[in-house]
């Protein structure tokens, strides 16, 4: 009798395992992509502590650069919280993305995201989120639907195996990464430019 329970506890498990395994998997490929993930999204971001600067002087600047930064997109200040520290603009830009391989023809995509900028005494911390792409043709997605970036890393592992698709794909990845790099670059620069000393 407690053999025969034994058993069945051990194939209950295994049962268990093997519907979750799907599960893990999927979790495994999207993080595998590259893109960097926080709690299943995309997320960029980048904190700084910033000698000599009060919070507000931080919040300052920030409302400064979201309101300057984006001038050949659409940019709009959404949120402002001058107690908080906090900032949050929604953003919708073309991104081009062009390639060494002379085969490969330069293109543009729109992509829209969030930009939120947490200001506290000497530190603050800038994230980009909720970010989505269009007007691209990946598969199934279509120029005229808006596909979250979860959706295209999870694009780029199934088409790891088409030369030609994977070649876009990873252009337009590091067209992406490219872009918000530069971003917290010129926020960086920005806050230096303003009295702070970064470290």
């Amino acid at each position: 009798m407690i053999l025969e329970c034994t058993m069945f506890v051990s194939m209950y498990k295994l049962i268990f395992l093997a519907l979750l395994l799907p599960f893990l998997s999927f979790s495994q490929t999207i993080s595998g992509s590259g893109f960097p993930f926080k709690d299943g999204k995309v997320v960029y971001e980048s904190m700084a502590d910033v000698t000599g600067m009060k919070k507000d002087s931080i919040y300052a600047v920030s409302q400064r650069w979201i309101s300057d930064s984006f001038t050949a997109g659409k940019s709009i200040l959404q949120t402002t919280d001058r107690s908080a520290g906090l900032a949050i603009g929604d953003v919708v830009e073309s991104v081009s993305v062009t390639s060494a391989n002379p085969l490969f023809q330069a293109y543009a995509f729109e992509m829209s995201y969030q930009v939120k900028i947490n200001s506290k005494d000497a530190q603050y911390q800038i994230l980009f989120y909720d970010i989505s792409i269009k007007s691209v043709t990946l598969g199934a997605m279509t120029g005229d639907v808006r596909v979250p970036l979860e959706n295209f890393a999870h694009t780029m592992q199934e088409t790891k195996f088409k030369p030609r698709q994977t070649e876009r794909n990873a252009q337009m990845k590091n067209a992406i990464d490219a872009r918000f790099f530069q971003l917290i670059d010129s926020f960086n620069k920005r806050v230096k430019k303003s009295g702070g000393i970064l470290f």
